[in-house]
Parts: structure tokens; C-alpha cells; sequence
């Protein structure tokens, strides 16, 4: 799992997807590392779905497009929680800076 493929897949729709939902998926790529096996395997599930084009609700229909995506990584979420941390949120954070300011290099 690479970084790379989120920043893609969310500077192509950075007006539908929000930041919130942004937010979420960068807590669980950060959590993955120091989660065990079973977690990492939701949290690879939840970010694949969010990443694939192919979802129950096409990710171009405004609003609803990304409302299935919110929903598993929100399900998700509430999985992870425990390997959630602070230095998590903060990779998260600094990552979401990069990625809402159209200036700088996201991948870096």
C-alpha cells in the first residue's frame, strides 16, 4: 500500500471527496504499520475500496458518490480506533495539509 495511490486518487477529486473523508483514510494508512494482522486487513480492505473505481455508488455522482466510500471507512475507523495514536493523527494531519495546498509535492 503507497502513499501515492491516495494522493492520486484524491487530487482528481479533491472538491467532491472533502477533507474529512480525506482525514480518515490517511488515519488508517498511518495505522496500518502498527496495527496486527487482522486489522491491517481492514484497513487495507477500507482503503482499496476507497481507492478502486469500482463501488457500489460511482464515485462521480455528487454527494453520494463517495457516501459508500465514508461508509466503510468509517466502519473501519471504529475498528482501528485502538491503533489510532497521536502520532498518527499527526502524520495524518501534516499529510492533509499537503494534500489541501495545491502548492507543494503531496508524495514527499
Amino acid at each position: 500500500m503507497k502513499i501515492e495511490s491516495i494522493v492520486n486518487k484524491v487530487k482528481g477529486n479533491i472538491k467532491n471527496i472533502g477533507k474529512d473523508l480525506v482525514r480518515q483514510v490517511l488515519l488508517l494508512f498511518y495505522a496500518y504499520p502498527k496495527s496486527p494482522k487482522k486489522v491491517k486487513a481492514v484497513i487495507a480492505s477500507s482503503i482499496a475500496y476507497f481507492i478502486l473505481p469500482l463501488d457500489a455508488v460511482p464515485d462521480p455522482i455528487p454527494f453520494l458518490g463517495f457516501l459508500d466510500d465514508a461508509t466503510v471507512l468509517a466502519a473501519a475507523l471504529g475498528i482501528v480506533r485502538f491503533y489510532v495514536d497521536d502520532e498518527v493523527k499527526e502524520k495524518a494531519n501534516k499529510m492533509l495539509d499537503k494534500l489541501f495546498n495545491s502548492d507543494s509535492d503531496a508524495t514527499k
